[in-house]
């Protein structure tokens, strides 16, 4: 049945019924009034976002490439930590196996 839509914020006057009877359409002015709310939410919730985004301190230059630097250090000793966890694992199974 079509006519569940109402969770979704239509009323149900707004929904077509697909119950045999196609004399009820729909009713436009739901429809209008639907819209006209969701659009003028959307704009204040844009709004807000504006407003919280200027309160936000940003991170600095020197902040941003000495984070980048601590990232990418890590990510290299835990590469190389891996390989040689590797390289031992592979050893002492081909020791196994033999």
């Amino acid at each position: 049945m079509r006519g569940s839509l109402s969770s979704e914020g239509l009323s149900d006057a707004a929904v077509a019924v697909d119950s045999g009877d196609r004399t009820k359409g729909w009713d436009m002015t739901a429809v209008v009034e639907r819209v006209q709310t969701l659009w003028g939410s959307t704009v204040q919730f844009l709004r807000e976002v504006r407003v919280e985004l200027k309160k936000v301190t940003w991170p600095k230059r020197n902040e941003i490439i000495g984070s980048t630097a601590v990232v990418i250090v890590a990510s290299f000793v835990v590469s190389f930590f891996l390989g040689f966890v590797d390289l031992v694992l592979q050893k002492v199974l081909a020791l196994v196996i033999r």
